[in-house]
């Protein structure tokens, strides 16, 4: 019965500290990138509002993206963030960018300047 007792309190324990991040990837924050016509990439992750471990959903963000002339937005799927107002690591979600027409922009995407030259 001890056996058991230890045996469930080590597996509840490790599901619980496991289970706040639980996303694989960090996204990383880029800030100038040169990308071709039909190339995709992640140009920065966004938190939650609350600073919770959760990241929000695509359709929330969507409408709060910038229009590009070059090309355009769509999930980057979940991941980690690194915050500075959350104090760490928390739950994001990656913006991408898929380019679609050649030439230089400066996008202004949840309070960051980014560079996109799409060769």
């Amino acid at each position: 019965m001890k056996k058991f007792v230890l045996f469930f309190v080590t597996v509840l324990g490790f599901s619980f500290f496991t289970s706040s991040f639980s996303y694989s990837k960090t996204i990383k924050f880029r800030g100038k990138v040169t990308i071709k016509v039909g190339q995709s990439i992640v140009l920065k992750g966004v938190r939650s509002r609350n600073c919770g471990d959760q990241a929000e959903k695509w359709a929330d963000l969507v409408s709060r993206l910038p229009k590009s002339k070059l090309g355009t937005f769509s999930d980057g799927g979940e991941g980690t963030v690194n915050s500075n107002f959350c104090g760490g690591i928390v739950g994001g979600r990656g913006i991408r960018f898929t380019a679609t027409k050649k030439g230089k922009e400066r996008l202004k995407i949840y309070g960051d300047f980014i560079r996109i030259n799409v060769r």
